[in-house]
């Protein structure tokens, strides 16, 4: 099995390359799967990253969650701590570049307890069909999913579902992925 350090090198280098057209029409098909799960229409509050280079693009879905009149909730990473405290937002001019170069939310939103969510959607530089997914290394995601009570669910493109996701005694595995192809 390949160590860690390459599949994330390997994956994030195929996302990268994924042709900004295929990009657009995956990110739609991911976007509707998500809103017909009935996982969604029963929750009252999402947790959703803040989509950053390549990941599947979520402030589409950010907004639509909030037209819904449903929660947002998204992470603000404490790199001091490697944990992430939990914002609601309403729009998201409320996001400003923050740990890592990623959006955040700003000093004047809600901070929500975890218990409160409902759903998660978790972000990963590539997964697999038994719901392992790699991240970038921090266990930013892992720490939070440790005690999450919640659905959670990664969205990937199509490229980046592969056989087995190498994991360790910390990895959690997620409920669901999302795929363009899959669920």
């Amino acid at each position: 099995m390949r160590d860690k350090k390459s599949l994330r090198a390997k994956y994030k280098a195929v996302r990268d390359s994924i042709d900004a057209d295929i990009r657009i029409k995956q990110d739609t098909a991911i976007f509707q799967k998500f809103f017909d799960m009935s996982e969604y229409k029963r929750a009252k509050t999402i947790f959703i990253y803040v989509s950053f280079g390549s990941e599947v693009e979520t402030k589409r879905i950010i907004e639509r969650i909030i037209s819904d009149g449903k929660y947002a909730v998204v992470p603000k990473c404490d790199k001091k701590n490697h944990t992430m405290r939990i914002f609601k937002i309403d729009r998201l001019r409320q996001l400003k570049k923050g740990a890592y170069g990623i959006e955040e939310p700003c000093e004047d939103c809600v901070e929500v307890p975890k218990e409160q969510i409902d759903l998660a959607v978790v972000p990963g530089l590539c997964f697999d069909i038994k719901g392992n997914r790699l991240g970038y290394g921090g266990g930013y995601y892992d720490r939070f999913l440790a005690d999450f009570k919640g659905l959670a669910v990664g969205l990937s493109y199509d490229e980046c579902i592969i056989d087995i996701v190498p994991t360790d005694e910390y990895d959690c595995r997620l409920d669901l992925i999302i795929s363009a192809d899959g669920m």
